[in-house]
Parts: structure tokens; C-alpha cells; sequence
């Protein structure tokens, strides 16, 4: 498998009250990674503002040239776990 080289990086968190992945862009913090402020360095991290009442487990997050994440890890944190509950009840009837 081919290593995908980082074009860009954005800004993950969790937000703090619900546990919501969110990502940072120029407004705030927002759901939705097409949104998200790519920053072109790592070095640009460090004029963002992140207020840690808000939004925990920050992480910064390479992304591809069509804006989407590169990390398996990543992807499951958004889209969640791999086995949702429906899919375990399923398998349950059928057995």
C-alpha cells in the first residue's frame, strides 16, 4: 500500500460537554471537516487561540489533496465505532 503524503492539516478536537468531534476553522469550531481550517504547516498551529473549557483531546490531523483524513484513527473518530450497536443486534437475531 502506497503512503498518502499529508497536503494540508487541520485542527481535531472533542467537545467537552458531549464528547462531538469537532474541527477548527476560521469562525470557531465547527461539525464538519469540509469546513475546517487547513492550515498549509504545522508551524501555524501556533497562532491559534483554543479555549480548553471548550474542546478536549486536540489533535492536529494531516489530510489529503481532496480535504479528506489520512489516519484510519481518525476516520473512526468521526464516523465512529466500526461495529455499531444495530449491527450487533443483527448478528444476535441471526445467530
Amino acid at each position: 500500500m502506497a503512503k498518502i503524503n499529508p497536503t494540508a492539516w487541520v485542527v481535531a478536537g472533542n467537545r467537552l460537554t458531549t464528547g462531538e468531534t469537532l474541527f477548527y476553522s476560521n469562525s470557531g469550531w465547527v461539525t464538519t471537516l469540509f469546513a475546517a481550517l487547513k492550515l498549509s504547516s504545522k508551524d501555524e498551529l501556533l497562532n491559534l487561540a483554543i479555549d480548553p473549557n471548550e474542546v478536549v483531546s486536540v489533535e492536529v490531523v494531516a489530510v489529503d489533496e481532496r480535504g479528506e483524513l489520512i489516519d484510519i484513527r481518525e476516520r473512526m473518530r468521526i464516523d465512529g465505532p466500526s461495529v455499531k450497536p444495530n449491527s450487533l443486534n443483527a448478528f444476535r437475531e441471526a445467530s
